[in-house]
């Protein structure tokens, strides 16, 4: 029996160690933090929208635009984009919430790069998702405008 929890051991020591060389997968793990909380900071509730290029080169063809809808509330957060091509709808989980900004991630898995960061720089909100980046293929930042507060 010792034998076999020796051979055991030396095969998971062995086992572990080969698996350093690997490539890393595109898996991102958010840790929970008990002190952060999960509530929405009043600055942020509101209804706010934005729009892009989702169709590069068709910017004097308005099928060529895409809007985008946040709808942030004080325990939900929703994500709607819309334009010629596609009409999702997503809803946010809370990530991590500072002063100036705010992040969520899609509760969607199986969509790869649902990080959406929003912030206030000199009184303006910015909008910027890595779900849009890989649909347009490009880096964007998106100006939103608050349309309602919430409350």
């Amino acid at each position: 029996m010792r034998y076999l929890f020796i051979y055991l051991f030396i095969y998971l020591f062995i086992g572990c160690k080969g698996n350093k060389n690997k490539e890393k997968t595109d898996i991102t793990i958010y840790p929970i933090n008990n002190n952060v909380s999960r509530k929405i900071s009043k600055q942020w509730i509101g209804s706010f929208e934005g729009s892009f290029l989702r169709l590069q080169g068709e910017s004097r063809d308005s099928r060529g635009w895409a809007t985008v809808d946040l709808k942030i509330l004080e325990n939900q957060i929703t994500f709607q984009l819309s334009s010629y091509v596609e009409e999702n709808s997503f809803e946010l989980v809370l990530i991590k919430q500072q002063v100036d900004s705010i992040t969520f991630k899609m509760k969607n898995d199986t969509i790869k790069n649902t990080e959406v960061y929003f912030y206030k720089k000199n009184n303006e909100y910015i909008l910027k998702s890595l779900f849009i980046d890989d649909l347009i293929h490009k880096k964007e930042l998106i100006k939103m405008t608050r349309i309602t507060n919430l409350k």
